[in-house]
């Protein structure tokens, strides 16, 4: 994967883009919301989006994580969500297997809306 460099805008954090998919990584620098608010900041942000959850599951490489793949009816693609508060980590992928046309516009809309909410209170996002 090449990285992109940082647009100008704060709430942007990190992000590795190659044809084949791609990951956004919000980076709060150790800020990130309880688990509870965390969860509620992606799954509200999703539904905003008329976003379905497929998975909601923990992934055992990253013990404590919550990780979610939300789709949009009707549509091909799937959009991951991962949050680890153990790491204060959250990000947004998207596999080569996974795409969808509505997905990059989707991806940015949550990575905006979740670190403005992160910021807001429950945590922060900025470089």
């Amino acid at each position: 994967m090449s990285s992109q460099a940082a647009p100008a805008d704060p709430t942007y954090c990190a992000m590795s883009l190659d044809f084949n998919g791609f990951v956004i990584e919000l980076d709060t620098e150790g800020a990130m919301p309880d688990g509870n608010a965390a969860e509620q900041v992606v799954e509200r942000e999703a539904g905003s989006l008329g976003l379905t959850t497929r998975l909601k599951t923990v992934l055992a490489k990253y013990p404590g994580s919550t990780h979610w793949h939300f789709a949009r009816p009707g549509e091909r693609g799937t959009l991951e969500v991962t949050y680890w508060p153990g790491q204060s980590r959250c990000w947004i992928s998207v596999h080569v297997n996974r795409r969808g046309a509505w997905i990059p516009e989707a991806a940015e809309t949550m990575r905006a809306r979740m670190a403005h909410a992160f910021r807001a209170g429950t945590g922060r996002c900025d470089r």
